[in-house]
């Protein structure tokens, strides 16, 4: 599996810290602050680089919810961890150092002339349900603590390390106690009732095989680490994955090969967006896991395709892709270093004319046209989309259950955006046979003779791979590189509106925003990466956030 993959999954587990609960207090994961003042000059860099004054409310936004902030040490490490109850109870604990004994911070809580109670079991009841545990020189707070007896569960005697990363921001994730709260969801989904509703079986049975790859992959994981650090370039957003000794997923991670430099053509300044990432390799059983899964959820023709699909997973693999001037209109071309690209073609194209693909796809294929380029026959093939083919499949992949109006509903939204994605998609595609690999190309003719072109070249220097190298300083050489011109997209694709005061269009802050920086590394098995998301890409949204507010449809009245 590739590590672009991983990277959005490692942010939904953490989500579902919020949905899924365990039997016994566990904590989940923390956020560190490095210390209270710390994060108060990050904030005020924040606010200045991102020119958002509002931001300036969060130190006190977490002074407010933190109970007798006035005592806790600002020079000191802050945490927040997240702990699961069980029964669908999830809270959080503050670990925070006061500014002078634990005990004082204690009494400012209590009140003026009131005494402290003394500890039940090792912890503190005061007032409105906050309850306390003094560990070591750091307090531990848990406010509308119901059963604190669970809320100071696990290893909260000693604050779990603080992850060694650039950040005043810091994230840890326990994938363990994620992967023990996954594996009592599948529980009770299996012991749920269906109450009678038709589409439940197969329902219950989908939800049953993700949770169940979610949860072999956390269970092959030791830890997860995100830090946020604002710096005059923006934010810079970095992680680093631990997977478990002699896994799987420690191989995959050690597999992974640097990104070539014949890839590293494929990134330039002009390109809208570029992604390139060198070779890995995919254990059997991941990849078995994978086509398991695939034949749960959308039965063995899909089964099939995944499989010959799984084939290209962990290839070399570079592309660049523009929107140029007019109705948008994708131009991508790229390459794909497959062992034997004749071969691999010949197999793509019996593929797009094999019944099974005809059954589940919409799409139909026209038979290639070959015409020559450099010594190399391209290959093109145009489709076209088969709009009662899709309803159909669209429907029979609803519940059975939903009422007519909701699932016409449904069908006319994802219409509607099936209307204004294909344009932009195109309805051809061109392909090439190289001693590189597999050139491939979408929109223009061009576009494929570009692909061509930068396979029979020799491999040159590439100025904005070094740059983006020098901004995102990678700990080892990079098996993933891309930059993505957010603000530029936005600018082709949503302009900025006519301001209704002036009668003059607003100006494009995206124009100097430069783009969204990418790239990942292993160092043996662990797996790291850094996003860099520069203050013009961010204000580019944020200029255009009025604008939707305003189209936002009107609620209906009760």
């Amino acid at each position: 599996m590739k590590t672009r993959v991983l990277l959005p999954w490692s942010a939904g587990w953490f989500i579902l810290v919020l949905a899924c609960s365990s039997q016994a207090a566990t904590r989940l994961g923390s956020v560190y602050f490095e210390s209270y003042a710390a994060f108060q000059a990050q904030v005020q860099q924040a606010s200045q680089v991102f020119q958002a004054p509002q931001l300036g409310m969060l130190p006190m936004l977490v002074g407010m919810r933190l109970p007798g902030a006035v005592q806790m040490s600002h020079e000191k490490p802050l945490a927040i961890h997240i702990m699961d109850l069980g029964r669908g109870q999830t809270t959080w604990v503050f670990d925070v150092a006061p500014a002078g004994t634990a005990e004082a911070y204690l009494h400012t809580l209590t009140g003026a002339g009131v005494a402290l109670p003394p500890p039940t079991d090792g912890f503190y009841l005061l007032e409105n349900g906050l309850a306390a545990r003094i560990a070591g020189d750091r307090l531990l707070l848990a406010p509308q603590a119901r059963r604190p007896e669970m809320w100071f569960g696990g290893n909260l005697g000693v604050m779990p390390p603080i992850p060694d990363m650039p950040g005043a921001v810091r994230v840890a994730i326990a994938p363990a106690a994620i992967e023990s709260m996954l594996q009592q969801a599948r529980q009770r989904l299996s012991q749920a009732p269906a109450g009678g509703v038709p589409a439940a079986g197969p329902n219950v049975d989908a939800a049953k095989k993700v949770l169940d790859v979610y949860a072999g992959l956390l269970g092959q994981m030791e830890g997860i680490y995100l830090a946020l650090d604002v710096q005059p370039e923006g934010l810079f957003i970095r992680s680093s994955l631990l997977p478990r000794p002699g896994s799987d997923l420690a191989a995959l991670v050690q597999s992974m090969q640097p990104a070539s430099p014949r890839q590293q053509a494929f990134i330039d300044r002009d390109a809208l967006f570029a992604y390139i990432s060198g070779s890995v390799t995919l254990p059997p059983a991941l990849r078995q896991q994978f086509i398991d899964l695939y034949v749960g959820l959308s039965g063995e023709e899909w089964g099939t395709l995944i499989k010959d699909s799984l084939d290209m997973v962990g290839m070399p693999l570079a592309m660049r892709g523009t929107l140029p001037p007019g109705p948008p209109a994708l131009q991508l071309h790229g390459l794909m270093e497959v062992p034997d690209p004749a071969a691999y073609l010949a197999r793509q194209l019996a593929l797009q004319q094999s019944p099974v693909l005809r059954k589940v796809s919409p799409i139909v294929f026209a038979e290639p046209v070959a015409r020559a380029y450099k010594g190399v026959t391209i290959q093109s093939i145009s489709n076209r989309f088969d709009e009662a083919a899709w309803e159909r499949q669209f429907r029979a992949s609803m519940p059975s259950n939903l009422p007519p109006d909701r699932a016409d509903a449904s069908l006319q939204s994802a219409r509607g955006m099936l209307q204004a994605l294909l344009p932009v998609i195109g309805a051809r595609a061109d392909y090439a046979a190289t001693p590189a690999g597999l050139a491939f190309g979408l929109g223009a003719s061009s576009m494929i003779e570009q692909a061509v072109d930068s396979a029979l070249a020799a491999p040159a220097s590439a100025p904005e791979v070094e740059r983006i190298s020098a901004v995102l300083a990678p700990a080892a050489p990079v098996h993933a590189m891309g930059r993505f011109a957010l603000g530029a997209l936005l600018d082709r694709v949503a302009p900025l509106p006519l301001d209704a005061a002036a009668g003059t269009a607003q100006a494009p802050v995206s124009a100097e925003a430069g783009a969204i920086l990418y790239a990942d590394w292993n160092v043996g098995a662990e797996l790291q990466s850094v996003w860099l998301l520069p203050a013009g890409e961010i204000q580019a949204v944020r200029a255009r956030l009025p604008a939707m507010n305003r189209v936002r449809p009107p609620r209906p009245q009760p």
